[in-house]
């Protein structure tokens, strides 16, 4: 599942995956609450990230 979401978050960077990273790793998700989606991951909320990339995806914001 994280492999999925690595890969749509690397699409949803134009395949940059430096700054797909950054993004991973920095960017705090202020409609989930404000973490990381790494952060989130790490708190077994591998769902909810998976649905707001997805969501980003398709053109929304969470």
């Amino acid at each position: 599942m994280n492999e999925e979401i690595i890969a749509l978050v690397v699409g949803l960077n134009g395949g940059d995956i430096d700054r797909a990273r950054a993004w991973f790793f920095e960017h705090p998700l202020d409609e989930l609450g404000g973490d990381t989606a790494a952060n989130y991951l790490l708190s077994g909320k591998v769902e909810a990230i998976r649905r707001y990339v997805l969501n980003l995806s398709a053109g929304a914001t969470g």
